[in-house]
C-alpha cells in the first residue's frame, strides 16, 4: 500500500510540474468566416425572407452579435428574371412577394454577395401540390405516473410526385374559463416532420400523444398546418428537431447544408391551415 501511494504521489508532483510551465508558442489556427444563408420560401407567404449572418470562428475574437451582415447584395432569381431583396436590419432581407411573385413548380435561384467578395449560392423547386387535413380521431391513452393522455391521429392523402415531405405543426386555443388571466391559452402539441416512405394505398396517418387539459365540459381549437417541403426543408428540420440543444452529453449534430459556398438551408413549401373543435 505505501508503495502504491508514493508512486501516486510522485506521479502528481510530476503533474502539478508540467503543469507550472505556460504554453506560449501556440498559432490559433486561421479560420476564415463564412456567410450563412436561411431562407425558406412559398407562395403561401406575403413576404420572401432571407437571413444573412457570417460564422464566428472560435479563435478570431468576434464578439457576440457581431454576426449580422448589412451590406450584402441579395438577388433571387427565376429564369431571366430577378429581383434584389432589401435589407430591414438584424440580419434580414425582405420584400414582398407581390414585388415577384413565386409559382409552384419553379427553380429559383438565390444569390448572395458581399463587398469583401464573398458569393455564395442556392437553389430550391418550389413543390406545387397543397395537402389537406381530412380528418382526425382523438382518443385517450394511459400515460406514465397514472396519467391520462391524449392521443391524436391525423390522415391526409399524399400527393400524385414520386417522393414527399411533410410538415405537421399542431397547436391548441383552450376556451376553457379557467384559463391564465382569463384569456384563451394558445400552445404548441406537437411540431414534426415526416417521409410518405409508410404511406399505404397513398394515404398517411401520423400520430401524436399530448394533453390537451381539457375538463368535463371544456373545448379547444386545434389548429394544424400541413405543409408540402422541398428535400431540403425536410433535412434541415428532421436535425434540427431531433438535435437536444439543452442536453450538454448530446452527440454533436452536422447540420444540412446546400448553399454553395458558404453554409445554411435554402428551401420551399407549400402549406393548408385547418381548424377543429374538440370538447370533453
Amino acid at each position: 500500500m505505501k508503495t502504491i501511494f508514493i508512486k501516486l504521489g510522485l506521479l502528481s508532483s510530476v503533474l502539478i510540474t508540467a503543469c507550472d510551465t505556460m504554453v506560449t508558442n501556440v498559432t490559433p489556427p486561421n479560420v476564415e468566416q463564412e456567410l450563412i444563408v436561411y431562407s425558406f420560401i412559398s407562395p403561401d407567404e406575403p413576404h420572401i425572407t432571407v437571413e444573412i449572418r457570417k460564422t464566428m470562428p472560435i479563435f478570431s475574437g468576434s464578439v457576440s452579435g457581431s454576426d449580422t451582415i448589412a451590406n450584402a447584395t441579395v438577388v433571387l432569381k427565376q429564369g431571366g428574371s430577378q429581383m434584389q431583396i432589401p435589407y430591414i436590419g438584424n440580419g434580414k432581407y425582405r420584400m414582398l412577394q407581390s414585388q415577384f411573385p413565386l409559382s409552384a413548380g419553379l427553380r429559383y435561384e438565390l444569390e448572395v454577395t458581399t463587398p469583401d467578395g464573398k458569393r455564395v449560392t442556392a437553389a430550391t423547386t418550389i413543390p406545387v401540390e397543397k395537402p389537406t387535413i381530412d380528418s382526425f380521431n382523438l382518443s385517450q391513452q394511459a400515460g406514465p405516473f397514472g396519467l391520462t393522455l391524449d392521443l391524436l391521429r391525423v390522415y391526409w392523402n399524399d400527393v400524385s410526385s414520386s417522393k414527399n415531405y411533410y410538415q405537421l405543426y399542431t397547436t391548441s386555443e383552450s376556451t376553457n374559463e379557467d384559463s391564465l388571466f382569463g384569456d384563451p391559452g394558445k400552445f404548441v402539441l406537437d411540431n414534426q416532420v415526416l417521409d410518405d416512405e409508410f404511406a399505404q394505398n397513398n394515404r398517411i396517418t401520423t400520430s401524436f400523444q399530448t394533453s390537451l387539459g381539457l375538463s368535463p365540459g371544456d373545448t379547444a381549437g386545434i389548429e394544424m398546418i400541413l405543409a408540402h417541403t422541398d428535400e431540403a426543408y425536410y433535412r434541415y428540420h428532421l436535425l434540427r428537431l431531433n438535435y437536444s440543444g439543452s442536453n450538454p452529453f448530446s452527440e454533436p449534430t452536422v447540420m444540412f447544408n446546400n448553399v454553395n459556398g458558404g453554409v445554411g438551408v435554402f428551401g420551399s413549401y407549400r402549406y393548408n391551415k385547418r381548424t377543429f373543435k374538440v370538447s370533453r
